[in-house]
């Protein structure tokens, strides 16, 4: 009878091709620890520094001298997420303008 009861409710909970397991967590999303969204974000930005480069020959140096003075802060290390982000829009800013141009 158990058994019978645990099938007739799993199929009604799969009725109409809903299945529970694809239902969210209760718990809400996941977040990702700030450590691991930083490395995240610097290698995005080293990704994006490398490719600046290779478009238009400026060393890595000039290029993260430049977004640390646009952003106003002194290395990658000490930058926050917000700045990190900042960094990469205007990385992409660049590329998207360059691409334009070429």
């Amino acid at each position: 009878p158990a058994a019978a009861r645990w099938a007739s409710a799993m199929a009604d909970a799969t009725a109409g091709g809903h299945d529970p397991a694809d239902d969210p967590d209760p718990a809400g999303p996941q977040t990702i620890p700030a450590f691991e969204r930083r490395a995240q974000l610097r290698d995005e930005r080293h990704r994006l520094v490398s490719e600046v480069r290779r478009r238009d020959g400026t060393s890595h140096r000039e290029i993260n001298a430049w977004l640390n003075r646009k952003l106003g802060i002194a290395s990658v290390q000490q930058a926050t997420l917000a700045e990190l982000e900042q960094s990469i829009e205007l990385l992409v800013g660049k590329l998207s303008r360059r691409r334009s141009t070429a």
